[in-house]
């Protein structure tokens, strides 16, 4: 390697380590923290009305036990010890559809609407937009967008696994292969999911062009720390599920949520940030303390 690309890649390096700092001097800036917090309450609120609704509506069309399976497992990565409760709220559900079916679309119309209106201006702040200025039409298109989205990934999540190992089973691979296959490809398609939710958000919700390498920048970030953050917190849990139950008795299981939901909060701004910023800074060329004033610093 000659010296001029040393001295290029090292400037590269250099402009993108001035990049993320920005990006996190700007966050603090805009209380993200805070924001964050605002994202995962009304996320709280809203997943359980979504997953309830969702369990009788496919109950409608499909075994309800595999429904239970499936949300059961999916929450069990959270919850290591709280699949039982999971299960018997799963369960009552399903016996009692018709009347949660109304009240979930209720609950969800409420605390979805916050929930995809505080989004939206959260990562509209942190943007180099003006959050006050999006047309109320444009708003409402972007939020029903989310939620076919959100909707959509729901269902992907919950079939994915399944769907994997039913195609694995029918190519005739090895049994004793089969569940490191699905789990390793399971994975991928998770990480491909968020990608590409994360690259819909922040191409979506900030008005003007927002440039595709500033946007892929963002959103390989986001799926990065969601899929480390994942596994860490997983692991953190297995630990200290015990002491939360005697702290928080039967609000362990919203604890754990809710926290969860924190950190996602997080990393959605912060790869909004970076995909924002690093359109600023690198495609714009404005130096940190423009970018700054830019996105409210």
């Amino acid at each position: 390697m000659g010296v001029k690309a040393i001295v290029r890649q090292a400037a590269g390096l250099r402009g993108w380590a001035a990049v993320g700092r920005q990006s996190l001097v700007d966050l603090r800036a805009v209380h993200a923290a805070e924001t964050a917090g605002a994202i995962a309450f009304y996320a709280l609120l809203a997943f359980f009305p979504l997953l309830l609704g969702g369990v009788a509506a496919i109950s409608v069309v499909a075994d309800p036990s595999w429904a239970v399976a499936r949300l059961t497992t999916l929450l069990g990565e959270f919850l290591p010890a709280g699949t039982v409760e999971v299960q018997a709220i799963v369960d009552g559900a399903i016996a009692g559809r018709e009347r949660i079916g109304v009240l979930a679309v209720v609950s969800w119309a409420v605390a979805g609407r916050r929930l995809l209106s505080t989004l939206v201006t959260a990562i509209n702040r942190v943007s180099d937009v003006d959050e006050q200025a999006d047309p109320l039409r444009r708003r409402l298109l972007v939020e029903l967008c989310l939620v076919l989205a959100i909707g959509l990934l729901f269902l992907l999540a919950l079939s994915t696994a399944p769907v994997v190992e039913l195609l694995w089973t029918r190519a005739g691979g090895l049994p004793g292969s089969r569940r490191l296959v699905v789990e390793g490809t399971t994975l991928l398609l998770r990480a491909l999911l968020l990608l590409a939710a994360f690259a819909t958000l922040y191409a979506v919700v900030p008005r003007g062009e927002r440039g595709r390498q500033p946007v892929l920048v963002g959103a390989v970030t986001a799926t990065v720390l969601f899929l480390v953050v994942h596994a860490a917190f997983v692991m953190a849990m297995r630990w200290v599920w015990g002491n939360l139950s005697l702290v928080y008795g039967p609000l362990a299981v919203a604890t754990v949520l809710l926290t969860w939901a924190w950190y996602v909060g997080l990393i959605v701004l912060f790869g909004a940030s970076l995909a924002s910023h690093a359109k600023v800074m690198c495609l714009e060329g404005r130096s940190a303390r423009e970018a700054g004033r830019q996105h409210g610093g």
